[in-house]
């Protein structure tokens, strides 16, 4: 009886209801004519992540040899799927926790559909994983100091397209590199 009830119907509605892999489709498909709160559509680029989703969720259901149900989603899923996201595919902690973010969507769009699954994706140890990224933005007194060089250059090769664009200093930096100002 179990099998005949957990088996994958090819019924959509039916195995979206039960399976991971079949309701991100699903919700990938209604994200494409979905509206967002602010009554936009939504964006090209959030379709495509959670798109990227799903195939990470693919591939790894073909690492563990185990078609994943909604019920699955769970604490040992979520060490399971981080593990094998920062071991097997070499993602940062940033990238992989844009993956669970995700996931932490879909589980809460299912139990907003009365879907049978675990609340565990509620919990604090069903964590993003991240790291603190560091900025590489110059204090303000260095920010005069190279724009007033930039201007200074532009001046005298006739090349201000930096100066014209808002080109932050930053970014400016790297664009050039010497040791005597006639070269530059």
């Amino acid at each position: 009886v179990n099998f005949i009830l957990n088996r994958q119907t090819n019924n959509k509605q039916n195995d979206s209801s039960k399976y991971l892999r079949n309701f991100i489709e699903l919700y990938v498909e209604e994200s494409r004519i979905r509206k967002t709160k602010k009554n936009t559509e939504v964006k090209s680029r959030t379709i495509q992540h959670y798109q990227t989703t799903l195939n990470k969720i693919i591939a790894f259901e073909e690492f563990k040899n185990k078609k994943l149900k909604l019920i699955d989603i769970d604490l040992k899923f979520h060490r399971d799927f981080v593990n094998y996201l920062e071991k097997t595919h070499c993602l940062n902690p940033n990238t992989v926790g844009g993956y669970i973010d995700d996931v932490k969507l879909f589980c809460t769009s299912a139990d907003r559909r009365g879907y049978s699954i675990k609340k565990d994706y509620l919990l604090q140890e069903f964590y993003s994983p991240f790291n603190k990224t560091k900025d590489i933005y110059f204090d303000e007194e260095t920010n005069k100091t190279i724009q007033k060089y930039m201007k200074m250059l532009a001046s005298e090769t006739g090349k201000s397209f930096m100066i014209d664009k808002n080109v932050p200093p930053h970014l400016t930096i790297a664009a050039f590199e010497t040791r005597d100002e006639i070269k530059a």
